[in-house]
């Protein structure tokens, strides 16, 4: 099988093949094979060798000489254009919120793969990614207490497991608050593993009403499922950053940051039950 070729074919390496094709027919009918040994000799495939046998004989049936030349003349491709990346800085940053805003500010309107070029090519010098050595990332996730099924392995002897629970359709889930940030290496050695903690969203509940397993009154361990604004300040306050003072050590100087994601339950860093927190354990986040 013969592969495709990339590039076009030039007028001459046309003639050439057509000419090749036609010292194997015999009165306007190429002889068995003649394709084929063309298809090899010019690495091109079945169809480009029988478009040009036929551009051939169509000259010939209107008494015209042999022409097989490419039919594109002239100038042929897309514009050819060259932007300077230094003009960039000098456009109002209202008009480069997208390529097609920038190409038009400009002057290139209608290349916007021109700016893409652009875009590539400024990526080239010498990227850089940010360390982040001192952002703690924090997010919240939701576990269920138990599944509907679990395998185990026990010997012939041994009860089977058994669990209860009030509805299998609704298994009780927890949220949880994880804290992680990047590890450190010293020698090859995992100084840090960056896992600052997973604290779960729960309360101490007294019992409503007496049952066969405790009295009313008794303190149980409940799940919060209403996560607002206060119940978030409170875990950040009174469990990550005690958290954060424990593990992290002062390998770099310069503040540490919690990154958050867009939730509306998120503090922001001018709370002020936070930043005094913050100020009475001596820390700078």
């Amino acid at each position: 099988m013969v592969r495709g070729r990339e590039k076009e074919l030039t007028s001459e390496e046309r003639n050439r093949a057509f000419h090749f094709i036609l010292e194997n027919s015999v009165r306007s009918k190429v002889k068995r094979g003649g394709i084929k040994d063309a298809q090899v000799k010019f690495n091109l495939c079945r169809k480009t060798n029988y478009n040009l046998w036929k551009r051939g004989q169509q000259c010939k049936v209107r008494g015209e000489v042999f022409n097989v030349d490419a039919k594109k003349k002239g100038t042929c491709g897309r514009i050819g254009f060259r932007l300077d990346i230094n003009r960039v800085a000098a456009i109002p940053l209202h008009q480069r919120t997208n390529l097609r805003a920038l190409a038009k500010a400009m002057g290139a309107e209608g290349l916007k793969w021109c700016i893409g070029n652009l875009k590539e090519e400024s990526l080239h010098e010498n990227p850089k990614f940010k360390e982040i050595y001192n952002t703690i990332h924090v997010d919240e996730k939701w576990f269920y207490l138990a599944k509907g099924t679990k395998n185990y392995y026990i010997l012939p002897k041994e009860k089977t497991a058994y669990k209860t629970c009030k509805s299998k359709r609704f298994i009780e889930k927890v949220m949880f608050l994880a804290a992680v940030a990047r590890p450190r290496f010293r020698d090859g050695v995992c100084i840090f593993d960056g896992k600052i903690g997973m604290f779960p969203f729960v309360q101490m509940v007294a019992a409503k009403r007496k049952s066969d397993n405790r009295p009313r009154g008794t303190l149980e361990l409940k799940a919060i499922n209403n996560v607002n604004k206060n119940v978030y300040r409170s875990m950040i306050v009174n469990q990550l950053l005690p958290a954060i003072k424990e593990k992290w050590q002062s390998w770099d100087e310069g503040p540490i940051y919690i990154q958050q994601d867009n939730a509306r339950a998120h503090i922001s860093s001018n709370d002020i039950e936070f930043n005094t927190t913050v100020n009475a354990l001596n820390m700078n986040i």
